[in-house]
């Protein structure tokens, strides 16, 4: 089953990394490494979010710094390592 979570992102970091997850409101925050031209921080995002939690899809948000995703819902048990307390 399918769901959408929110991903808040902030480009231009020195590399890709989960920087926060909040489960409750189901907001993901990360960092990636690419520039927000020519959609590379779209495309870095769903690579490299792909490589923890299987297929992503970005279905909103491609021009904004917050997108909403469509993931799997199993998989988003391996974002709890990044959960803030």
């Amino acid at each position: 089953m399918k769901k959408a979570l929110t991903v808040k992102v902030k480009t231009k970091a020195n590399s890709f990394k989960i920087l926060s997850y909040d489960k409750k409101q189901g907001i993901l925050r990360v960092a990636v490494k690419a520039e927000p031209v020519k959609n590379k921080a779209n495309k870095e995002l769903v690579k490299e979010l792909s490589k923890i939690i299987g297929d992503v899809q970005i279905i909103k948000g491609m021009t904004s710094n917050t997108k909403t995703i469509l993931v799997d819902q199993e998989q988003l048990k391996k974002l709890e390592a990044y959960e803030q307390v």
